[in-house]
């Protein structure tokens, strides 16, 4: 009888361990005189301890492999059944570890901390006050918030934007601005006749305003038989040879034609409109030598027109001066002084050959 007792105190447990709703059994080491509500909170700390006992444990074997890991030695993990470890749930000498408000589960590390040992930080989501988000905004360009503007049809609102310019290039903006809003509305394909139009004159009268200060350029020199106008000549072979002159006799008459771009052409009090050129010619021999050179009178290259000049040429003649048979280096320098203080230069140079007059012998 007393060998059976423990027998059948087992078999007793055991079917009370299986039975449905046995966690509402109160465990062994409590008291009769213990209510409900008490066995409720022991049992809810019994699940707290086993959960912080599952995190410490794993968190402990996370570190243990980083460290294996990053060894300095380079010894490989062990791997099969020898590298498993026993599960066992350790005591913890401060209690339960207990979760902070707060807290999340993102890891972050600090400046030379140990990634085996990661730190649980909070994250901080702040959104930014209406000051903060306003002075984003003012970090545009005052010439986006405009464009933005003329988009919208605020025209006032983005003259407002283009006072933090100076008064030069608000002048030039204002005649950007506009057509490019409209060919951002559209398709240039669904531009109009008269919008083109409008287009052209602006970006024409932006041009005038920007070409007196692009570089003076002499775009075509050549010498001609015979000049008509613009584009409109016949010019010699290159390798053409002048006739020299002498004591007796001028020399071979020379058309040199000349294109010119970028001129100014500024209005007058009197509706014309005004360019000033300085001219000059330079001959020079192989060795760079001058031997001779021709100024053209300021009222010559004073040009008064009833419309502004875009496209310009002119015709220098001269005569060949009476110099010896050679292969000269002709240059052309041609100032632009329309506004003094924008004074601009630009040069060409040509070949210029030379041959004595028959029966004569070459000048010495």
């Amino acid at each position: 009888m007393t060998r059976k007792l423990p027998w059948g105190f087992l078999l007793w447990f055991t079917h009370l361990t299986i039975l449905p709703g046995c966690q509402h059994i109160p465990y062994f080491g409590s008291t009769a005189e213990e209510s409900p509500e008490t066995i409720c909170i022991h049992e809810q700390k019994r699940v707290d301890t086993t959960k912080s006992h599952l995190i410490s444990t794993a968190d402990a074997r996370e570190g243990h492999n980083q460290t294996v890991a990053k060894s300095p030695e380079g010894a490989a993990q062990q791997t099969g059944p020898s590298s498993i470890q026993p599960f066992r749930l350790a005591p913890e000498a401060d209690g339960p570890k207990k979760r902070h408000d707060g807290v999340t589960g993102i890891i972050a590390l600090e400046p030379g901390q140990d990634p085996a040992t990661p730190k649980n930080v909070g994250v901080n989501i702040q959104v930014p006050p209406p000051q903060i988000a306003a002075q984003k905004k003012s970090e545009y360009e005052p010439i986006v918030m405009a464009l933005q503007r003329m988009l919208e049809g605020r025209h006032q609102d983005a003259i407002k934007f283009l006072s933090a310019y100076d008064n030069d290039k608000q002048e030039l903006l204002l005649r950007l601005l506009p057509p490019l809003a409209t060919i951002v509305k559209k398709r240039v394909d669904d531009l109009s006749t008269q919008e083109v139009t409008v287009l052209i004159g602006q970006y024409q009268a932006t041009i005038d305003d920007l070409r007196p200060r692009s570089e003076l350029i002499v775009s075509r020199m050549c010498y001609c038989e015979e000049v008509r106008g613009y584009a409109w000549y016949r010019a010699l072979p290159d390798n053409h040879t002048f006739l020299t002159g002498t004591e007796s006799r001028i020399g071979e008459l020379v058309q040199l034609y000349v294109e010119l771009k970028n001129i100014a052409s500024e209005p007058t009090k009197e509706g014309e409109f005004l360019t000033k050129l300085r001219c000059s010619l330079e001959l020079v021999d192989s060795t760079g030598k001058q031997v001779w050179s021709k100024s053209f009178d300021g009222n010559e290259t004073t040009l008064r027109r009833s419309a502004r000049l875009n496209d310009f040429y002119s015709r220098y003649g001269f005569y060949v001066p009476a110099v010896p048979a050679g292969t000269y280096q002709l240059t052309l320098r041609i100032a632009d002084e329309t506004n003094p203080q924008k004074r601009r230069v630009a040069q060409k140079s040509l070949d210029f050959r030379v041959t004595p007059v028959a029966n004569q012998p070459p000048l010495r």
